[in-house]
C-alpha cells in the first residue's frame, strides 16, 4: 500500500539519519524513529525499511513485545509478497524466512537462538527495559538497527542510549490537519489532583459520553471490573480488558466495539499499546501516568474514522493530567536522554471547556 506524503518524508528522513555520523565518527547505526500514535509508523517501516532491504539481499527481524503487534506485523509483511517467518513458540522455524518477527521477551531469553539479520525493527522501543533492549540488540552488533516509538520517554527513567540518532515525525499537530488524527477536546478539573478523581468515572462517562465510545483507565483491575460493571448495569455495555486477556479474546472485543454489542471498555495497562480500535471517540483518564501513558492512552481515542461520523476524541482527564503534561497535541522537545517529550511551547493557561 502505497505510502503518504508525510510517511514518504519520515522515511526520507530516516534513511538520511542513517548516512550521519555518530559521537565517535563512525556512521549511524541505531536510529529511532518518533511518530504519534495513529501516524503510520508500522506501514513506514514496512514499505520504505522492511521491503526495499530484502530487496537488497538483507534479511530483517521485526521484534515487539505483544503477540497481537506481532502477528499484525507478519500478515501485514507477508502482504507484500515477502517471505515471512515468526520466531516464537509454538512456530516452526523457517530457515529461508527473508522476514522474522519475533517477541523481544522470548528473543531475551534465548539469545543463541536468534537468527541472523543486517536489519533489525524495535517496535515500541520505548516499552521495554533498557536491559532487556540492550542484550537482544548485543547479538546484532552490525546491523542496522531502526526503533519506532511514538513515545521516547522509558518509564524506567533510563536514557535511549543503544540508538545514536532521533528522528521525528510530524507532529499530532500536523497529523489532524492532515484528516489522519482527529482534535481532541479536554475537559479536566481546574488543577491536578493529589489523590482521586474529581467525578466518579461512572457519571462522567453517562454524563458526558453516553453516546461515545470510550476507554476508560483505571487505577487498578478491582477499579476496573466494578467501572464496567456499573456501567453495563446502567445501560451502557462495557467490556473490562485486563492483562493476560488472550489476542483472541481482545479481537472479539475489536469486533464487539465495531458492531456495537460493546459500547466502551475499561482497563488498566492492557489497552495502551497493540490495540487499534478508530471507533473509540472518548478517553477517560482516572491517574497521572507517564508521559507516555498519558499520550498512548489519548491516542486510543484520536484514529480518524471517517465511516463512523467521527469527528473528535472528548478526553475525560479526572486527575488534572494535563497540567502535568500539557494538551495531547502540544508540540514536544524529544531526545534520547530522557527529557520525557516536555511541551516546546509554555503550557495553555486554559483549557477548552
Amino acid at each position: 500500500m502505497p505510502l503518504y506524503p508525510y510517511q514518504v518524508r519520515f522515511v526520507a528522513d530516516v534513511q538520511q539519519a542513517f548516512r550521519g555520523r555518530a559521537a565517535n565518527g563512525s556512521l549511524v547505526r541505531a536510529v529511532l524513529g518518533q511518530m504519534p500514535t495513529g501516524g503510520g509508523k508500522s506501514a513506514s517501516a514496512i514499505e520504505g525499511f522492511i521491503v526495499p532491504s530484502v530487496e537488497r539481499g538483507h534479511r530483517v527481524i521485526f521484534f515487539a513485545d505483544l503477540g497481537e503487534i506481532l502477528d499484525d506485523a507478519a500478515a501485514r509483511i507477508a502482504a507484500t509478497g515477502v517471505r515471512t517467518g515468526i520466531f516464537r513458540a509454538g512456530h516452526r522455524f523457517d530457515p529461508e524466512a527473508q522476514v522474522y518477527v519475533a517477541s523481544l521477551q522470548t528473543c531475551a531469553r534465548r539469545l543463541s537462538e536468534l537468527p541472523e539479520a543486517s536489519r533489525v525493527i524495535v517496535d515500541e522501543a520505548h516499552g521495554s527495559e533498557a536491559a532487556t533492549v540492550r542484550d537482544v540488540l548485543a547479538r546484532y552488533q552490525t546491523a542496522k538497527v531502526l526503533g519506532l516509538t511514538a513515545t521516547p520517554a522509558r518509564g524506567d527513567g533510563q536514557p535511549l542510549s543503544e540508538f545514536q540518532s532521533l528522528v521525528c515525525g510530524p507532529s499530532m499537530t500536523e497529523l489532524i490537519a492532515l484528516g489522519a488524527l482527529v482534535q481532541p477536546r479536554v475537559l479536566s478539573p481546574e488543577r491536578v489532583l493529589d489523590k482521586g478523581v474529581c467525578e466518579d468515572p461512572v457519571a462522567a462517562v453517562l454524563t458526558r459520553a453516553a453516546d461515545r465510545r470510550c476507554a476508560v483507565f483505571a487505577p487498578d483491575a478491582a477499579t476496573a471490573a466494578d467501572i464496567a460493571a456499573r456501567l453495563t448495569a446502567e445501560g451502557h455495555p462495557t467490556v473490562a480488558v485486563l492483562d493476560g486477556l488472550g489476542r483472541e479474546a481482545r479481537k472479539r472485543v475489536r469486533d464487539q466495539l465495531a458492531d456495537g454489542t460493546v459500547q466502551s471498555l475499561v482497563t488498566v495497562r492492557a489497552l495502551v499499546k497493540g490495540f487499534d480500535a478508530p471507533v473509540l471517540d472518548c478517553a477517560v483518564l482516572c491517574t497521572l501516568g507517564s508521559i507516555t501513558s498519558y499520550l498512548q492512552s489519548i491516542g486510543r481515542a484520536l484514529r480518524a474514522h471517517p465511516a463512523s461520523g467521527k469527528r473528535d476524541a472528548l478526553v475525560l482527564d479526572l486527575r488534572g493530567a494535563v497540567w502535568v503534561h500539557g494538551l495531547p497535541e502540544e508540540d514536544r522537545a524529544w531526545t534520547l536522554e530522557g527529557s520525557q517529550g516536555r511541551p516546546s511551547a509554555a503550557p495553555a493557561e486554559s483549557l477548552r471547556r
